[in-house]
């Protein structure tokens, strides 16, 4: 680079030759006395600018400064180096790129800024640019100002290296080839004058950045501001003449470093000689570790097995075989036993009681391992772990021993002193949040205020609405019957009378009034069976956000009603779609159908039309030959001796405990029957429900009855197939009714089992009603109450069906754990028309409707659950559909946390379609527990809360959450590519609360009405939804209070 004023003067004149006997007096090379030259080709400084078509690098401005006399003026100009070069293990290299690395490399660059002093200037600014060349990194780059000048790139080295003055900048950053990075310079500590940088990095990755020799790439440059007086000479830096020189390669330059470089036999030491570098590329590493071994490998471990000193060499080369050659000492020692050294910290190290004190003694070393840590607390407590934590009860100070032992019985100590005061008491702090914080008139919020602390104990809680109502518990609800602001505030008081307030903002927004359209529910009961077939059709859940004015029934048979709930009977057989229209006061309608299928009537209904049979009596007896009530069997030999075929007719009455074993098979159009009856064989009929209803008590006189007591015994027990049980009642025993594997073919109908298992022990779970193994089983008008463990449960039995049968549970004790289960195998087996209650009062939620284990290709239709669930559980659950069902909650609160449809621990690839939800805390959950349940064939309780599922027209109305995701026990488990279609959801504080994360959630055509909040992370906090990875299509929202994704 040459440098140029653009007038001549006698004192820069003088400048000029005084710089060239100074750099003739310094031996400089020919290069730089050509850079220093100041030529004769000056451009005009009256113009002040610069030839656009020259390459120049100096940009200068010129502002006026408002002076009395003098005026100054301020420039900018661009410098490059005169010399630059790095140092790497003490020797100079002046290549292509400047490299920078902790402790291994460090970057001099020369400039000369003597320019500025020849018109008098004076530096006010300056920083330093340099672009990332072949070499991202990271970390600090520290900028130092040099003592000397006295270095040029030929002779640079640790002996002729200038040592750093100050540091006039630094930078820390991560560094990406291509980006060129600025460092601001302290400007008061810069001088016009030949000036040496000098550049060292720390803490991070090294980097390199383009020279000034790089044929292509933008080498560094020193940009100065500096003040002169006004008209002065322009400092002009032309670039030199295009004299593109060949790219000549050097030699690589070989690091090899050790650790540790010495120690005790055997010795393992690792080698690392990446730090080489090399103008283009190393193509080859090779190590000599002087005991006959070698490696190839940038980076490598050996093992020296023998005393001694190893000189050991690393040798590298490029790709045109120029090479290099380091060497690092290693000095192997006979192996002795040195003492450990004990170091002992702890945190915190004062404070008050009761204090937890954490100590680490794990910093302690040996020459070999440090085999036992003794740690006395001086309060009398010791403690033998390396960094135990150990609470301090009683004010005073505490000078804590730490000794620790290596394996040849050598001992160190180290104390640590621990300063415990006596407590002072501290006003509480008042933590106020509310759910929802805004919404229409009337808005109930749920306030929380017993996240509040105290360093002892909360006593007090005040609330004040400002509406004129106030509250006293940590946890009030209140409802906001009128538009407006409210500062509510939370005042707390501990035991010392001390308080502490806290306010949280409500915002209450007049109600909107748009009219939307109605939305017809429509469910029938029953909804299939014989002609003539009376359904009960219920249309009154329908809704509106006003109010429904009409509702219109079309029974397709010819007949209609307008009442809401209305009871049609069908005389012919044939499947009706009823259709239901409902209609609001502004005409907008919605219908909505449901299927009645009408059978044509059995030959035989009962009803003193039996066929001949057999007859048991509580008095029966085994040598009578059974033909007449007179000559009765015992129920006993009834079930011993019945054969293919025969129907056995049980009178009603209390037959006491009886354990019945059923031997012999029926056959296909030969089935064995045991049917019970009233007064005369057939008077008991049971259609589209059993003939006992939940309330009522067993009765003896009404149906057969076998009654135990305290959970004991098996009632009847089924080993083989064709075998059908009508009009039965059993009570108090351990199991109800159980049939093997090889029982198929099973009939069981208006059965009634109560209070199976122990009804006292509380939460014991034993009680099985139905437990049923064998396939193509029927269980029709069956009825169970309280059944501790499960109620009735299906068992690898396939192509069963459960129709018209209810589950109670209400003895809070040892209420129903599973209501219906189908599991270890079972599939294309359906439970339908069905019904399970929970009581309200009961603690444990229950498992309503449930699929569990391996379940493949079974439907739930037309099923209600009451304050229990419908649930999906395990990866071996797929192919399901529940459809037509619906399940009732009693409130949004937390403790309605029990009514909900469950996806567990990976269920897959279930539809779940017209389904309708009401009044629950979550509407729909996933959650995964880790609870280690293996079925047959492995275990299948992968790390997933569920996926691939579909839900297709859900409706759910008043819920907290629709979707919570994320529960149980499984932190790393997600949900993922689940789908929401056609759905519509109402009056929901949030969509979904996100524990843990979801993949590839779809809502596509749903509605969303009258909603609080979006997404809430886990935590409670409403945030943007991080966790929520969802797509949301054609959706509409209306009344929400917030802003809707799409």
């Amino acid at each position: 680079m040459r440098f140029y004023p653009t007038k001549i003067r006698l004192t820069f004149l003088c400048f000029v030759l005084t710089s060239i006997l100074i750099v003739l007096g310094c031996n400089k090379d020919s290069d730089l006395l050509r850079d220093t030259v100041i030529e004769d080709s000056i451009s005009s400084v009256e113009e002040r600018e610069v030839n656009e078509t020259e390459e120049a690098e100096t940009e200068e401005e010129a502002t006026s400064e408002d002076s009395t006399d003098d005026k100054v003026e301020s420039r900018t100009t661009s410098f490059p180096p005169t010399n630059d070069a790095h140092i790497q293990r003490g020797k100079g290299y002046n290549q292509n790129i400047i490299r920078l690395e902790e402790n291994h490399r460090t970057s001099y660059l020369m400039f000369n800024l003597s320019p500025i002093d020849s018109i008098s200037g004076t530096i006010t600014g300056a920083t330093l640019q340099f672009t990332i060349n072949s070499d991202g990194g990271s970390g600090t780059v520290n900028v130092s100002k040099g003592k000397s000048n006295d270095w040029t790139e030929k002779d640079l080295s640790d002996t002729t290296a200038p040592e750093i003055d100050i540091q006039l900048g630094s930078i820390v950053k991560e560094y990406h080839v291509g980006v060129t990075e600025i460092v601001e310079l302290n400007a008061s500590d810069m001088l016009p004058e030949t000036t040496t940088l000098i550049l060292d990095h720390k803490d991070g990755n090294d980097l390199a950045f383009a020279s000034k020799e790089h044929i292509s790439k933008i080498g560094p440059k020193l940009v100065v501001t500096y003040s002169v007086p006004e008209g002065s000479e322009d400092i002009v830096i032309q670039a030199e003449e295009d004299t593109t020189e060949e790219d000549v390669n050097k030699e690589p330059i070989a690091v090899a470093d050790a650790t540790p470089p010495t120690g005790g036999v055997p010795l393992e030491v690792t080698f690392t000689g990446s730090n080489s570098s090399d103008n283009s590329k190393i193509s080859s590493y090779s190590w000599d570790f002087k005991d006959g071994s070698n490696a190839t490998t940038a980076n490598t471990t050996h093992t020296f097995t023998k005393v001694g000193t190893y000189e050991v060499e690393l040798t590298v080369k490029d790709d045109e075989g120029l090479s290099n050659t380091d060497t690092v000492t290693i000095t192997v020692n006979e192996d002795k036993n040195q003492a450990p050294k004990a170091i002992a910290s702890a945190t915190p190290l004062s404070g008050e009681a009761p204090l937890e004190v954490s100590f680490k003694g794990s910093d302690s070393t040996d020459d070999n391992t440090v085999s036992s840590y003794i740690w006395d607390f001086k309060d009398g407590v010791s403690a033998s772990e390396a960094n135990p934590k150990h609470t301090f009860t009683a004010a005073g100070t505490y000078v804590v021993e730490l000794t620790v032992k290596d394996e040849n019985g050598l001992t160190d100590k180290k104390t640590v002193s621990i300063t415990v005061t006596e407590p002072k008491n501290e006003a509480p702090k008042a933590v106020a949040t509310a759910n929802p914080s805004s919404g229409q008139a009337p808005l109930e919020v749920q306030f929380i205020g017993d996240k509040s602390t105290d360093d002892d104990k909360v006593t007090g809680y005040a609330w004040d609405f400002k509406d004129g109502a106030t509250a006293t518990n940590a946890n009030p609800s209140h409802s906001f019957t009128e538009a407006g602001s409210y500062e509510v505030e939370l005042t707390v008081k501990d035991k010392e009378g001390l308080s502490h307030k806290k306010t949280v903002t409500i915002t209450v927004t007049a109600p909107q009034v748009q009219n939307e359209p109605p939305v017809a529910v429509v469910s029938a009961n029953p909804t299939s069976g014989q002609a003539s077939l009376e359904v009960q059709f219920l249309g009154n859940s329908s809704t509106d956000d006003d109010a429904i004015t009409s509702y219109f029934w079309d029974f397709k048979d010819g007949a209609t009603a307008t009442n809401a709930n209305p009871s049609h009977t069908f005389t012919d057989a044939g499947t009706y779609v009823v259709e239901l229209t409902v209609k609001d006061s502004e005409g907008e309608s919605n219908t909505k159908s449901i299927t009645i299928t009408v059978e044509a009537p059995s030959s035989n209904d009962g009803g003193g039309n039996a066929p001949p049979g057999y007859y048991v009596t509580t008095s029966g007896k085994s040598s009578n030959n059974g033909t007449s009530e007179a000559q009765a069997w015992s129920l006993e030999h009834a079930f011993f001796t019945a054969k293919a075929g025969d129907i056995i007719y049980v009178k009603a009455g209390n037959y006491g405990k009886k354990e019945l074993l059923s031997r012999n098979p029926g056959s296909s159009g030969n089935p064995i029957k045991f049917i019970g009856y009233k007064n005369t064989p057939g008077d008991v009929v049971s259609n589209q429900g059993s003939t006992f209803n939940y309330g009522e008590s067993v009765n003896a006189s009404k149906m057969p009855l076998l009654q135990s007591s305290n959970g004991q015994g098996k009632a009847i027990t089924l080993h083989d197939r064709f075998i059908e049980i009508e009009n039965f009642q059993i009570t108090g025993y351990s199991h109800g009714i159980e049939t093997i594997s090889r029982a198929t073919n099973i009939v069981l109908r208006n059965i009634v089992i109560t209070k199976v298992g122990n009804q006292s022990n509380r939460n014991s779970y034993t009680g099985f009603g139905f437990n049923i193994e064998g396939n193509s089983t029927l269980l029709e008008n069956c009825f169970v109450l309280n059944a501790g463990a499960e109620a009735l449960k299906l068992f690898d039995s396939d192509n069963s069906r459960v129709n018209y049968c209810q589950v109670f549970a209400d003895n809070p004790n040892n209420p129903t754990d599973y209501y219906f289960l189908l599991t270890g195998g079972t599939n294309n087996t359906k439970i339908e028309n069905s019904y399970a209650e929970r009581a309200q009062y009961l603690e444990h939620g229950g498992h309503g409707f449930d699929m569990k284990d391996l379940a493949e290709n079974n439907t739930f239709r037309n099923c209600t659950a009451k304050r229990t669930n419908f649930e999906l559980n395990f990866s071996g659950v797929r192919y399901n559909t529940i459809e037509d069902c619906s399940i009732y909650g009693v409130d949004t609160s937390p403790s309605n946390w029990h009514a909900v449809m469950a996806i567990f621990n990976g269920a897959n690839n279930n539809l779940i379609k017209n389904m309708y939800i009401q009044d629950t805390w979550t509407a729909i959950s996933w959650a995964d527990y880790d609870d280690g349940y293996v079925g047959p064939g492995g275990d299948r309780d992968q790390v997933s809360m569920g996926y691939d599922n579909t839900f297709d027209n859900i409706t759910i109305k008043n819920t907290n959450r629709i979707l919570n995701v994320g529960g149980g026990t499984n932190f790393n488990a997600w949900a993922k590519r689940n789908k929401f279609i056609n759905c519509d959801f109402s009056d929901f504080n949030s969509v979904a609360v996100t524990y843990y994360p979801t993949e590839d959630i779809l809502f596509k055509n749903c509605k969303f009405k009258n909603g609080n909040k979006l997404v809430i992370e886990a935590g409670g906090q409403y945030a943007p939804y991080s966790r929520f990875d969802v797509t949301w299509q054609n959706c509409t929202w209306t009344n929400v209070n917030f802003t809707p994704p799409n």
